[in-house]
């Protein structure tokens, strides 16, 4: 009785209160070595009526040719399923449904876990009549049972997946390994309303990926999960299409649709940022000396083309996180962060120089020169005090000479 005693403490103390039939047999003829307490109790057997005895003894007689096939599949590392007849000690019959495995560590010995299938009699006829109804959606409708691996599908399913074997595998065999979804659905079991739904990236029959939309609902009395799933590939395309729609609308509201720099209204939210954040810059405000002599004699396309020269110039002349904007007409603002009246002014001289170049506007030569006002936010200033600080001192250099940079 040792090896009995010894079996007891390894696995009926935290096995007793399984909700299921749990009992641990030797191969090759199956013999009982120990059984939990609940299994004990469904049966009507103490758990010393049944320890030595073969399972055989407490099922039909025939069962006892399928002993060594499912013997041999548990060796092999599976997990044996199938559903056998149970007599219990009033000699009635009940039938459950069992899987087993071999126990590591020690080769030769199956756990056994038997879940009694009566009790889902009335649940399964239900369940008989939906899964007629799911076989005439286009959706993917799935069962599985606690642990995953699925009982059944219905028809989109195999025509996604084809002809091969579904059922008895592990839903884990059809998520795509970029999946990031899949494990969320897992918490349903811990919620009270043992529902949960994400997006899962499966993998089809090819290994193509596909993306489903996957609601699940975990039954404590069937302990089983129902899951739907949608392909959403069309939906992930449309999302896709409305944020382009809503990045490419956003661009265009801050955007001079002329130039391609910022518009006002871009330059705006950066400058009412900055002052709320009370981060230091400087502000130039470029003005084209005799723009208009451009479009009288070229006409309003070359004078156009010309603006959009002068500001691609003028967004190579500054960095990165500088800001080049277009106030309208031929009024340009460059928004210049954390930097002080040295920096500034040296970046008015730069663009100076580089609007100063010669252009080649529609086949005609010109060259113009700009004005600048350089303006250094103040603590207090606001974004119409320090505008108009830079615009005081452009319409100082215009007057003193053009060409050049004042500072406020």
């Amino acid at each position: 009785m040792a090896p009995l005693a010894k079996a007891r403490t390894d696995y009926v103390r935290e096995l007793d209160s399984h909700p299921d039939l749990v009992a641990v047999v030797a191969a090759p003829e199956m013999e009982i070595i120990d059984v939990n307490a609940q299994g004990a109790r469904e049966l009507g057997w103490s758990a010393e009526d049944m320890i030595g005895k073969l399972i055989v003894e407490f099922g039909d007689p025939s069962d006892r040719e399928l002993n060594p096939v499912l013997v041999e599949q548990a060796l092999r590392g599976e997990t044996a399923r199938f559903d056998r007849r149970v007599r219990n000690a009033d000699g009635e019959w009940r039938t459950y449904n069992f899987a087993a495995r071999t126990i590591d560590n020690e080769p030769g010995r199956f756990l056994l876990v038997g879940r009694d299938m009566g009790a889902l009699a009335h649940s399964e006829s239900r369940l008989a009549d939906l899964l007629k109804l799911a076989d005439l959606t286009d959706d993917l409708f799935v069962v599985s049972d606690r642990d995953g691996y699925v009982t059944y599908v219905n028809e989109a399913v195999h025509r996604l997946h084809g002809d091969g074997k579904i059922v008895g595998r592990h839903l884990t065999e059809f998520v795509h390994d970029d999946d990031r979804g899949f494990f969320t659905l897992l918490d349903a079991v811990h919620d009270k309303d043992k529902r949960a739904e994400a997006r899962v990236l499966a993998k089809c029959q090819d290994g193509s990926p596909l993306m489903l939309g996957v609601k699940t609902i975990y039954d404590d009395e069937t302990k089983r999960w129902f899951t739907v799933e949608r392909d959403i590939s069309e939906t992930i395309a449309q999302e896709r299409r409305m944020q382009e729609l809503t990045t490419d609308l956003r661009r265009r509201a801050t955007t001079d649709t002329l130039t391609g720099v910022a518009n006002r209204a871009a330059l705006n939210e950066i400058l009412d940022q900055s002052v709320a954040d009370g981060t230091p810059f400087a502000l130039l405000l470029l003005d084209m000396d005799d723009f208009k002599s451009v479009n009288d004699t070229l006409g309003h396309a070359a004078g156009d083309e010309f603006l959009r020269c002068v500001a691609q110039r003028l967004q190579r002349a500054v960095k990165l996180t500088d800001v080049v904007a277009r106030l309208g007409g031929d009024e340009f603002v460059v928004y210049l962060p954390d930097v002080d009246c040295k920096d500034a002014s040296s970046v008015a001289a730069r663009m100076i120089d580089a609007v100063g170049q010669h252009y080649s506007i529609n086949g005609h030569s010109l060259t113009r020169s700009c004005s600048i006002g350089v303006a250094v936010w103040e603590e207090g200033d606001d974004v119409s005090a320090i505008l108009r600080k830079a615009d005081r001192a452009a319409y100082r250099a215009k007057h003193e000479g053009r060409s050049r940079f004042i500072v406020y």
